[in-house]
């Protein structure tokens, strides 16, 4: 898959490798906030599930930066488990090209994922988006 193109569908990764799939879960409160909660699934080369994780992200500003937050907490969750033989997949393609320094969408949201990759803790990490 090109960096251009988007999946159609799940597809295993590489042999010998994880897949992290991340996703943003939000709920808008009358006062204009969101709610918010992440989830994470894991699955090996075979596509057989390995391990997920899931967690409430409190009160958030918007619902990109709930999907922010839920990378952030993948990424976490990535340096705990130790990791480095994975892809990350999502669903928020604003994000995803985000991440990946695509034109700009909200520099914000890359602060707070950048200090991991100064401190060497994340590993270089192939991103995709799954519509």
């Amino acid at each position: 898959m090109g960096s251009g193109e988007l999946a159609r569908c799940w597809q295993k990764p590489a042999c010998g490798n994880l897949k992290f799939n991340v996703d943003g879960a939000w709920v808008s409160r009358s006062d204009g906030l969101v709610e918010a909660g992440a989830g994470i699934v894991v699955r090996d080369s075979n596509g057989s599930f390995v391990v997920a994780h899931s967690l409430n992200l409190g009160v958030v500003g918007s619902s990109l930066c709930a999907e922010a937050m839920a990378w952030r907490a993948a990424f976490d969750f990535v340096v705990l488990l130790g990791l480095d033989q994975l892809v990350m997949e999502g669903d928020s393609q604003q994000l995803v090209r985000c991440i990946r320094g695509l034109p700009p969408i909200n520099v914000f949201i890359l602060e707070d994922l950048t200090p991991l990759d100064r401190k060497n803790e994340k590993p270089n990490l192939p991103l995709g988006n799954t519509p």
